[in-house]
């Protein structure tokens, strides 16, 4: 398709217009924090996040504009430039009234796999991408590639257009759906699987005395791959690693030369999903060699894929991005600094068996809530319904419910949240009336939510967290540029300076 080209394309294209770069670069690193950012940072290379932000706009408060739920909420409002009440996406699972369970966001069964047997796409978005409108303003001639790890990051960092490829977890090989392509290209088919990686021995990559947090007389680490992630999980625990970014960055640089991205005047995008989580066998430790040995490695990264670019293209021929989203929240408890700071359980279960008591004695009826979790409470709309139960009037009880109920700081119902989001108020949370419960509620500080099996569901009390965003490239004006602070405007400068509008 990118060869036929119509005579008014030419047309456009003859015109004398602004330049414009040959690709847009995002990359998107989960749980990159600027405390780690700031405490590792003698320790990275000149040719990584220094040069970016030596070269570029380095902004220091950029926030999402609701409060944190996992990454997939901020990849939908960094990519659509709207809030999760018009995108439709307000974390990576959301409760299925209908099975009763918890399912992927991005989870289609409408679509088949290709290279795998999970399937996946964009369809949950409601609204377009950047890369959709940069799609559809080049008439469908712009390149649109996107890979990452996770099927959730890969699909909600471009959108519903392009060709899209995340790993199969059963396999370490790359994967798509019938959504984006019908069947895997030969290079993609023939790349290495994510286990290669698993050959290699995890081990400080200098000297134990380079590092920040090594303490004296400590031992240097040292993980046998294989065998550290062996099981079930085996891939799941592999992306984990830092070898896992370096998997996808090899991926992207092959994927630069095979796709021919940024080869002609038409402006390409190109979306790379990075990780800056700890190792899974270090989840739980705030500092540790790991975690500084993990960013040193990602900061390598950048390095090599800035390198790549400005070869390829040269300094002026592409606008790149690299913004951090936030993990789900408190997926485990911090450890404790002191004797006085005791954090809280929030028992979901118990105050649902309470909430349902509660409402029995009010309206007599028994099994009224549905699902109670993760700062939702779903009703049973069918039990409301037939017997002639306004379900306002319901939702309106469960939250008189929960400001009695110790821990939470804040609820409202679907509706109030609605009419507020109508009349352009800011709602401050995650919400979506076709995937939200009816009930909304936030918890306390020092409170964090756990199952009857007193594990813990990843929502705790609410964090406004800045969030670390570097530009580098074409168009980027470091003062005009750095008044930058809702991560969901950063749309409107990038289609700015590509030409979209």
């Amino acid at each position: 398709m990118r060869k036929i080209f119509s005579v008014f394309a030419f047309v456009l294209l003859a015109l004398p217009i602004a330049a414009k770069p040959k690709v847009v670069v995002g990359i998107t690193i989960e749980d990159l924090r600027y405390d780690c950012l700031q405490l590792f940072w003698d320790g990275f290379s000149s040719g990584g996040f220094k040069k970016l932000a030596a070269g570029g706009t380095q902004f220091m408060s950029v926030r999402y504009p609701f409060s944190a739920t996992d990454k997939a909420a901020d990849l939908a409002a960094l990519s659509t430039s709207a809030m999760p009440f018009v995108n439709g996406v307000v974390s990576g699972e959301y409760y299925d009234r209908s099975t009763r369970k918890y399912v992927s966001a991005v989870e289609d069964r409408q679509v088949s796999p290709v290279g795998e047997s999970r399937s996946f796409s964009g369809r949950c978005l409601q609204t377009p991408t950047f890369a959709d409108r940069l799609f559809e303003r080049n008439y469908g001639l712009s390149k649109i590639f996107s890979a990452a790890v996770s099927p959730e990051t890969a699909v909600l960092q471009s959108g519903h257009c392009g060709d899209c490829y995340w790993i199969n977890n059963l396999t370490g090989k790359w994967a798509t759906s019938s959504y984006y392509a019908g069947n895997l290209p030969e290079w993609v088919a023939a790349f290495d699987d994510l286990g290669t990686s698993c050959s290699k021995k995890w081990m400080p990559i200098y000297p134990a005395s380079y590092y920040t947090t090594y303490k004296k007389g400590e031992f240097p680490f040292a993980y046998e791959l294989k065998a550290a992630c062996n099981g079930l999980d085996f891939y799941d625990n592999m992306a984990t690693t830092p070898y896992a970014n370096d998997f996808v960055c090899d991926f992207v640089l092959k994927a630069i030369e095979e796709e021919k991205i940024g080869a002609d005047l038409i402006t390409d995008a190109l979306f790379v999903g990075l990780s800056a989580k700890p190792f899974f066998m270090q989840e739980g430790k705030n500092l540790s060699m790991e975690l500084e040995d993990a960013y040193i490695r990602l900061d390598k990264c950048i390095e090599r894929l800035l390198m790549k670019l400005e070869i390829k293209f040269g300094k002026d021929g592409f606008l790149l991005y690299v913004a951090g989203t936030r993990s789900a929240m408190g997926e485990m408890p911090p450890a404790l600094v002191s004797k006085n700071l005791q954090w809280q359980e929030f028992g979901t279960d118990r105050y649902a068996a309470l909430l349902n008591s509660y409402l029995k004695g009010i309206y007599g009826i028994d099994g009224m809530v549905a699902k109670f979790a993760r700062g939702n409470v779903f009703l049973n709309r069918k039990i409301i319904e037939d017997n002639n139960l306004r379900l306002a009037d319901v939702q309106g009880t469960v939250t008189e419910f929960l400001f009695m109920t110790r821990g939470v700081l804040s609820a409202a119902t679907a509706v109030e949240l609605s009419e507020a989001s109508c009349r352009g108020g800011k709602i401050g949370v995650a919400f979506n009336r076709h995937v939200s419960g009816d009930v909304l509620y936030t918890l306390l500080p020092m409170y964090y939510e756990v199952d009857i099996n007193r594990k813990t569901t990843g929502f705790c009390a609410h964090k406004d967290m800045p969030v670390p965003l570097f530009l580098y490239g074409e168009g980027i004006d470091a003062e005009k540029n750095r008044t930058l602070q809702d991560m969901t405007k950063l749309g409107v400068l990038l289609e700015w300076i590509s030409g979209i509008y």
